[in-house]
């Protein structure tokens, strides 16, 4: 059942002449309908019964038309609004539409998508050179890219041989530098598999801004450069979430983006993220830079990643991380990793994975690490590999500046070699690299100590008991101790929960 075709059978009965007694008990009758097709659909039934849910919008619905509020109209399409939701407009993997729904492209008025073949005719669009720079799109509709043909196996989603491959928007030397928002509908099977090419996403590269979005049940494996959402991010990305997917790739792999040299802000990552080995021997670095959020970040100093938080497993070889494989530049601040991060050994040496970044490596570069902490487990395949609660390794860049300020891990660490707590491993011999530790704690609850290796730091890595009220209160003010959690957690968490 497509949202157009549900939107003009609700607009007869708002156009229709009865009494407001009798327009009141119509709608009764289209809540009834309509919750029996929901269940039907296998909608949990919490969506209903809970506060702030189905039942209570449509009491509030049913109240106005009794009462003969002006507003009815509003609520009733908030009404459809909200219903529509639980739809999907179902892609036959043909139909590209020769046009959008409406809208003139105006922050007004935005370029309207509801349906599948309208979200094929946007792609098509960008990938011809349309760039949509200054003009606004708005998703209206959940869509499903790959109706019937995947299946959940063993809790992974696994596409049939039937399943259509994704092409990026933004492929090639093209890029999308409008401002697509999804209005936190969902997108649905995305499913690529296609080694010998980068930027592998929904979107392939971004130079614009992408908000507002579910990505769910998709696979996407690729060369460099592959994510759910974004290949390679110049622009800003934010308020996104992805879940029950997988993200495969050789080398600059995560959840949200690819590489990123712009900002990305407020996402969340609920999906695993993996590698492959190439059948090219002579090609060592599989597995290279995965993290939950993005793969990397180099090239700009104002780049950003904030506010985000990863729940998925993540695992690769070099640089793995919980929010971040690698970073020269750049932020990485108010995130937090739940997940378990697992690095593996690949043909070359220098392994790393920490619970929030795997390496912070690169030359003339300056980072900052700070306000973020790290309750996942970090493990490792091999003893040769270092690892650490926040990160694996640092250091060994010349004229790099790395400070990390403000942070903490609770995280098992497994032990072995160089294992740590807070840090796996430092290299000091670059010229000109420096490595800072500002207010920055450990706990023998990791099951390591602070560092392995380097005895210098530990007057600026301070350990910590177990008084993590106490610990709150020194983290300062972007900190709050969670009775339930019993650790600290940022304040912008609990705002937004």
């Amino acid at each position: 059942m497509r949202n157009k075709e549900n939107k003009v059978k609700t607009s007869g009965i708002l156009k229709s002449k009865k009494t407001r007694n009798q327009k009141g008990i119509t709608l009764v009758a289209l809540i009834i309908t309509v919750v029996v097709m929901l269940i039907l659909a296998g909608v949990a039934i919490s969506a209903f019964i809970m506060d702030g849910g189905i039942f209570d919008k449509f009491k509030v619905a049913v109240n106005v038309y009794n009462e003969g509020k002006e507003n009815e109209k509003e609520q009733i399409d908030e009404l459809q609004k909200e219903l529509s939701r639980y739809f999907f407009d179902k892609w036959d993997g043909v139909t590209v539409a020769d046009s959008f729904e409406s809208g003139n492209g105006t922050a007004e008025d935005p370029y309207l998508i509801k349906t599948a073949p309208q979200l094929i005719y946007f792609r098509e669009q960008v990938n011809s050179g349309v760039t949509f720079k200054d003009n606004y799109i708005l998703l209206g509709a959940n869509i499903e890219l790959n109706p019937d043909k995947w299946v959940i196996d063993n809790n992974n989603v696994v596409f049939n041989e039937n399943a259509i491959q994704w092409n990026p928007i933004g492929e090639d030397d093209k890029s999308f530098e409008g401002n697509f928002n999804g209005d936190n509908y969902i997108i649905s099977g995305i499913y690529i598999d296609n080694v010998t090419e980068n930027n592998r996403a929904l979107f392939g590269k971004n130079n614009g801004v992408i908000e507002n979005l579910i990505v769910e049940n998709s696979n996407v494996k690729g060369y460099r450069y592959s994510s759910l959402v974004v290949g390679e991010n110049y622009g800003n990305i934010s308020n996104i979430i992805t879940r029950d997917s997988t993200v495969i790739g050789y080398d600059f792999t995560g959840g949200i983006c690819g590489r990123n040299i712009g900002n990305i802000e407020g996402c969340t990552n609920y999906a695993n993220i993996s590698f492959y080995k190439p059948e090219n021997s002579e090609e060592n670095l599989w597995g290279w830079r995965a993290g939950g959020i993005c793969g990397a970040q180099y090239e700009n100093d104002n780049s950003t990643i904030k506010k985000c938080i990863n729940y998925g497993y993540i695992e690769g070889t070099h640089n793995t991380g919980g929010i971040i494989g690698s970073a020269s530049r750049g932020n990485i601040t108010l995130c937090v990793n739940y997940g378990t991060v697992k690095t593996y050994l690949s043909g070359y040496a220098g392994q790393a994975g920490g619970g929030i970044i795997g390496f912070p490596s690169g030359s003339d570069g300056n980072l900052v690490i700070e306000n973020s902490y790290n309750v996942g487990d970090v493990i490792k395949e091999d003893s040769r590999i270092s690892l650490g609660g926040i990160s694996g390794a640092t250091g060994g860049y010349a004229n790099s500046n790395t400070i990390f300020r403000n942070c903490y891990s609770i995280g098992k660490v497994q032990s072995g070699g160089a294992s740590g707590a807070f840090i796996g491993w430092y290299n000091p011999s670059a010229e000109n690299c420096m490595v800072t530790f500002d207010n920055c704690y450990w706990t023998p609850d990791c099951g390591v100590e602070y560092s392995s290796y380097e005895e210098s730091f530990r007057d600026q890595i301070i350990m910590i008991s177990g008084d993590y009220k106490e610990l709150a209160d020194n983290l300062g003010e972007e900190f709050v101790y969670d009775e339930r959690k019993g650790y600290p957690v940022l304040k912008w968490q609990l705002e937004n929960s």
